[in-house]
């Protein structure tokens, strides 16, 4: 996993009690195996954690046009793994 950071409602401060937690992951990882390493994360936080994976290579090729990535990019993030300029690096590939 390089980068791993919440997104959403969850970074900006608006969530509420229905808010489910988004999270952006960026590495080698298959949605099951995430769904998987997160169960016990959900079970404890009683949220629903929604993971968007992408590989290094399709993160950095989509980053600066896909809208989904361009718009999660510019708004607040709070990271688990990684930091702002690892982020930064993958997107400029």
């Amino acid at each position: 996993m390089r980068v791993a950071f919440i997104f959403g409602s969850m970074a900006q401060g608006r969530e509420t009690g229905a808010s489910d937690v988004d999270l952006l992951l960026v590495g080698e990882i298959g949605f099951a195996e995430a769904v998987q390493l997160l169960y016990a994360a959900q079970a404890t936080l009683g949220r629903e954690l929604n993971p968007k994976m992408f590989s290094a290579g399709e993160f950095s090729a989509k980053a600066k046009g896909e809208p989904f990535l361009r718009d999660v990019l510019a708004q607040p993030k709070h990271f688990l793994i990684g930091m702002k300029p690892c982020l930064a690096e993958l997107a400029r590939r």
